[in-house]
């Protein structure tokens, strides 16, 4: 038992530590995130707030100025006939020097306007965390005197997909901060600086893109008198609609970046954060499923564990998706289902292979007693567990021995001898294995035999099946005598003793050799009752104890008490004579 223990915490440990390292191959993070984009198409519908629209720039839009350039005098036309707006952000990197007196037309109106947010730019390894690897662009400075400017940029994950921003960079090298586009813009709106937030957060998407209110740039520029009044007191972005990044939705998922600040920023002003759960309660989760997937392996087989292994992801993945819905906290859904899937199928081709050894281990040591039918039988209903270790049982125990044999073998030749043994001895085996008797020792020129030593069995029935052996061996030497006479040779008597009663079960030895055999009083009486048919000039005698549980399916004579050695008491003893009903 301590043996098996400890094979199953080593199995326990072996599916934990892979969990465990599985949690780091770059796949599964991977399919980690695929599974994170998954929440958000079954995130419940959200209301999209009317008071952030956006105004976009086609391509077709872009490619009809010269350059391809739209000149910074219209983006001022824009802020003019937009002016009442509540907040206007301009996605727009104004780093290049173009005609001055364009630039100038936008620069006079900055300078009337305290309303307008523009964009600056990261170049190189953006939140690297290398100072020296990235470039910062500003705005140029006629533009950015009169406007504070925040970073436009998004860094995807490894599978490039927008999930998390920063509030702010931090340039460690020089001391400063620079905080990012939608920060500003949120701040303008609430007043309260981000800097003291944590940096890092998950963007809460409302929705795919084209959820928000969109007009053409080009349209308002065209037709201003439409739109005079369609923008007051609103937060309005402006961007260019080629810039698209992907978001993390499984289909339609890619949006221009002026969206996505539109959904950041009403991240933020909502204080609308996502929970990711820190590191090490993702672990527990992932040990957490890899120890039940080691369980139910141990526990169950295979079918029904699979059954619940299937039962316990369909509801911790609705579990999930239910927190990230409701309570908009995510925590790990791909690598603790995968943790126990692999813990239980890891423990599973362990105790397969344990139990292959053991099952080898067992029919070794049965073969030369048991019928194969019934090695299977046992290994199947594990009967052999206690039995082996040592067990007090009742059983019954046949002795058959060939009468006279010394007397035969100093007639014969040797190998005439030992060929008309094996020839008895293989045909008294068959019966034995054929009433699913125990093989348990050859004695010589005899054979033991034993009834209800392994299994669940009743003790009448091993009565029965004892008796059943004996006329059954008799019968088959009657065959047998019959060929022997035939060639030639001269025919053998048997003489068989049963008894029935308690004795000790278990397998006994050395190291060096074991056997599975029965001691105890009933075998010696069964012995001792093989060796009176000489006395009695009979075939197969019985002692008192069969006697009871086979005497309503018997014929049998009683015979005078006998005495017999090692028993203080006579005991009775029966001569088997058949069946009642033949």
């Amino acid at each position: 038992m301590k043996d098996n223990l400890l094979k199953y915490v080593l199995a326990i440990l072996l599916g934990l530590v892979t969990s465990l390292i599985i949690f780091r191959i770059d796949f599964l993070q991977r399919s980690e995130l695929f599974f994170y984009n998954l929440r958000f198409e079954f995130k419940k519908n959200n209301i999209i707030p009317d008071n952030i629209v956006l105004i976009t720039i086609e391509p077709e839009t872009v490619k009809s100025y010269k350059n391809q350039i739209v000149p910074y005098s219209k983006y001022a036309e824009l802020i003019s006939i937009i002016s009442n707006s509540k907040v206007i952000g301009i996605d727009i990197p104004f780093i290049q020097f173009t005609d001055l007196n364009d630039i100038k037309e936008l620069s006079d109106i900055l300078s009337k306007q305290n309303n307008v947010i523009l964009s600056s730019r990261f170049v190189g390894g953006f939140f690297q965390h290398f100072d020296n690897s990235i470039t910062y662009v500003p705005p140029i400075p006629m533009l950015s005197q009169y406007a504070k400017y925040g970073y436009q940029n998004y860094v995807p994950d490894i599978d490039g997909f927008v999930r998390r921003t920063a509030f702010y960079y931090i340039f460690k090298s020089q001391s400063r901060i620079e905080e990012s586009f939608s920060s500003l813009i949120a701040e303008k709106i609430t007043g309260k600086s981000q800097k003291d937030n944590n940096r890092i957060y998950f963007i809460n998407y409302l929705g795919k893109s084209g959820s928000f209110k969109n007009y053409s740039f080009k349209e308002i520029i065209e037709k201003p008198q439409q739109f005079k009044n369609t923008f007051s007191n609103k937060i309005v972005l402006i961007g260019a609609k080629s810039d698209v990044y992907k978001i993390p939705f499984v289909s339609n998922n890619e949006m221009s970046r002026v969206e996505i600040h539109a959904n950041n920023i009403l991240t933020i002003l909502n204080e609308d954060f996502l929970n990711k759960a820190n590191i090490q309660l993702n672990s527990f989760f992932i040990l957490l499923m890899g120890f039940i997937g080691v369980l139910i392996a141990i526990l169950f087989e295979k079918n029904k564990g699979i059954f619940i292994i299937g039962l316990i992801i369909i509801f911790y993945t609705l579990v999930n998706f239910i927190a990230f819905d409701i309570f908009e906290t995510y925590f790990s859904l791909f690598t603790p289902i995968l943790a126990i899937i692999i813990s239980f199928l890891l423990t599973k081709y362990y105790i397969y292979n344990y139990r292959n050894k053991e099952i080898k281990r067992i029919k070794k040591i049965f073969k030369p007693y048991l019928p194969p039918q019934m090695i299977d039988e046992v290994i199947r209903k594990k009967d052999y567990v206690e039995v082996l270790r040592g067990e007090r049982r009742e059983v019954t125990v046949i002795f058959a021995d060939i009468a006279d044999f010394t007397i035969l073998s100093d007639r014969l030749p040797t190998d005439e001898v030992v060929k008309i043994l094996n020839e008895f001895l293989t045909h008294m085996t068959n019966v034995i294995f054929r009433n699913n008797g125990s093989l348990d020792k050859y004695t010589g020129d005899g054979v033991m035999a034993v009834f209800g030593n392994i299994g669940k069995t009743e003790i009448q029935e091993n009565a029965h099946r004892a008796v059943k052996t004996a006329i059954e061996m008799n019968k088959e030497l009657g065959e047998l005598q019959q060929k022997w006479i035939t060639s030639g040779q001269m025919p053998l008597q048997i003489r068989i003793g049963i008894s029935t009663g308690e004795a000790l079960v278990g397998n006994i030895g050395s190291p060096q050799h074991m056997d599975f055999t029965v001691i105890g009083d009933t075998v010696n009486i069964a012995s001792r009752l093989e060796k009176l048919n000489k006395k009695f000039n009979t075939t197969i005698l019985i002692s008192k104890t069969t006697y009871e549980y086979v005497k309503e399916i018997v014929k049998v004579k009683t015979l005078e008490t006998s005495a017999i050695r090692g028993k203080d008491e006579k005991v009775e003893v029966f001569e088997l004579i058949g069946w009642k009903d033949s």
